[in-house]
């Protein structure tokens, strides 16, 4: 079986990576130097650069192979590994997330059911289910792991991260007849127990400071963090799972903190204004800041945001704006043009395949392992196609062996006439 993912990706996207100073570039040429040869370092520069229909070809059918022929493989790893190496919360919801957008783009079933079988596997091996149990002792219904904390923890970004996969494919279930024949009384259970998880970080949950706002803290997680709030992809995720629970079951608190969640966020958000446009393009850190920002910020006051979060972890934290402001929630249309204009003037400025690691677009601290996730920002091309065009640049280029989740939202975000259509419709 062909993997699509570098080991250093894996990391970067789990934010195992710290900065490297030998790596970090003073300028654009240094950093295009390094990112050509850390691409070339993993063979994934392609030469001849393929046509899109090209690539679809070539690496759809090794998606197939990988994703659903041997699904088994996944389902294995989670049944014998669980969530202790981080790898639920990292790896296999990104492959529950990928087959979904294939589903969603084909509305092949194969894609879905291959989906639920990790689902499945996923609440069988929750911790309340296997008798593991916290560090305190508590054995809850989440998936803990030692790493990052040395000691059992659930990391709320984990349980975001797994329920999210799981609510994605009842979402889309619901509008099929068969899958949802297929499923039966599985629907509701599997919302039920999604909904227990996310609200067992409820222990978790601060409300503030403005009566409209609310947000979550570290508490039994890293012990040197006890009480801080967590970053803007943490509590972003959680958003993501809150409001695709209201979506589905309507209970009104999941609402309520997934809106408290987007303003408390949204307003702390830092909104610059281009040098030729004067328009709004918005960048955030990885960590939160205490207090609102006063924007909107001119151009030549970049720097309070300095390189802005790393791309891996800054996706997570845009696909939870993205989801609200689509359901008319806290964030606007314009807002998501803003977000937008955060691929083409921060990370994908060059326009030319080559991206920066984080989402400011510099060529400081974030070495090209950071460039991880990119097709979450695929997300915005609804708002801007050029999103597409320079995100797809990228993988061309510079990802001969992609990513299965940066693939599927390569598929899924582009027009259906670019997809070959005898993979589409037989």
């Amino acid at each position: 079986m062909r993997f699509f993912q570098p080991l250093l990706i894996i990391l970067a996207a789990a934010g195992l990576l710290l900065p490297s100073g030998s790596l970090s570039a003073a300028t654009d040429a240094e950093y295009i130097a390094q990112f050509i040869n850390y691409q070339s370092s993993f063979g994934q520069i392609n030469d001849p650069v393929p046509t899109l229909d090209e690539y679809f070809a070539e690496t759809i059918p090794r998606f197939d192979e990988q994703y659903v022929d041997n699904i088994q493989v996944w389902v294995d790893q989670i049944a014998d590994q669980q969530n202790i190496l981080g790898e639920m919360g990292w790896t296999s919801s990104a492959v529950s997330t990928s087959l979904n957008d294939m589903y969603a783009v084909t509305g092949d079933l194969k894609y879905l059911r291959a989906s639920l079988e990790i689902t499945r596997v996923s609440l069988q091996v929750r911790d309340d289910k296997i008798g593991r149990t916290t560090f305190w002792g508590e054995s809850a219904p989440g998936w803990s792991t030692p790493r990052y904390a040395l000691r059992w923890v659930i990391h709320p970004v984990h349980t975001a991260m797994i329920t999210w996969g799981m609510l994605e494919s009842l979402w889309l279930a619901q509008a099929n007849p068969v899958a949802m024949a297929e499923l039966g009384d599985e629907f509701d259970s599997i919302l039920a127990q999604a909904a227990e998880s996310i609200d067992w970080h409820n222990r978790q949950w601060v409300e503030g400071p403005a009566s409209d706002e609310g947000y979550y803290i570290y508490k039994d997680n890293e012990p040197d963090r006890e009480g801080q709030r967590l970053p803007f992809n943490r509590q972003s995720t959680m958003g993501r799972s809150l409001w695709m629970l209201y979506k589905l079951g309507g209970n009104p608190e999941h609402r309520d903190k997934a809106i408290k969640l987007a303003t408390f966020l949204k307003r702390r958000l830092h909104l610059f204004l281009t040098p030729d446009t004067n328009e709004g393009v918005w960048f955030w850190e990885y960590t939160l800041p205490n207090s609102p920002r006063n924007n909107p910020y001119p151009w030549s006051q970049l720097w309070r945001v300095g390189t802005g979060d790393d791309l891996s972890h800054g996706s997570l934290s845009m696909e939870f704006y993205v989801l609200m402001a689509n359901d008319g929630q806290v964030f606007t249309h314009e807002d998501m043009q803003a977000l937008a204009r955060t691929v083409t003037y921060g990370f994908a400025r060059l326009d030319n395949g080559i991206l920066f690691g984080n989402v400011a677009g510099s060529p400081d601290l974030h070495d090209p392992s950071y460039v991880a996730n990119t097709g979450y920002w695929l997300r915005l091309t609804p708002y801007n196609p050029e999103v597409y065009d320079r995100i797809a640049a990228f993988m061309l280029k510079y990802q001969q062996e992609p990513r299965g989740l940066d693939l599927a939202k390569l598929v899924r975000w582009k027009m259906p006439s670019a997809v070959p259509q005898s993979w589409l419709y037989e």
